[in-house]
């Protein structure tokens, strides 16, 4: 009797609950949608809404026009759940805001856990300097997409509000 081979072309993600994640995923064949503000604007009011609703901590996030960087900390729910929630509520309001047809999203989206806080601190630098190094911006701080605002004490302009904790940011 033979065992059935698992799918090469699926892998299953580790699941830790309160550890903290480096998340990006990207628009479907890189596709600038969120070049348009009101397309950006429709990712963050989804994020803002799935934390609510959802169990995660936000650290600090970044809408670039073809994708996206979060930096979170699942509690119960799952990355892969929290990623699905957002991605496929967020899919559905951009193609009835533009009126076409999807896909929006990549399917699937990177991770990587943060084990020390040098390694968080790199990363929010990096999300937040993201507009930045693309022209977008001539600050970090002024690109609205962005949670760069919140870490410098500023208004966040709609955005969702990040989570501070306290003692270790990479866990709970």
């Amino acid at each position: 009797m033979t065992r059935p081979q698992p799918n090469p072309g699926r892998f299953r993600r580790y699941r830790e609950s309160g550890v903290c994640y480096f998340v990006t995923t990207n628009t479907h064949a890189r596709r600038p949608f969120f070049r348009e503000g009101a397309l950006a604007t429709i990712v963050l009011e989804n994020l803002e809404f799935y934390q609510k609703r959802l169990d995660f901590r936000l650290n600090a996030f970044v809408v670039m026009p073809d994708h996206l960087h979060l930096l979170l900390v699942p509690g119960e729910t799952s990355l892969s759940d929290i990623m699905r929630s957002l991605k496929s509520f967020s899919a559905k309001q951009i193609i009835e805001a533009v009126g076409g047809q999807g896909p929006i999203w990549q399917s699937r989206f990177h991770d990587r856990a943060i084990r020390c806080e040098d390694q968080f601190s790199t990363a929010i630098e990096y999300i937040h300097q993201n507009p930045v190094r693309a022209g977008l911006s001539p600050n970090a701080e002024e690109y609205r997409y962005s949670s760069a605002s919140a870490y410098a004490g500023l208004e966040q302009n709609g955005a969702p509000a990040l989570v501070h904790s306290d003692g270790s940011r990479l866990g709970p």
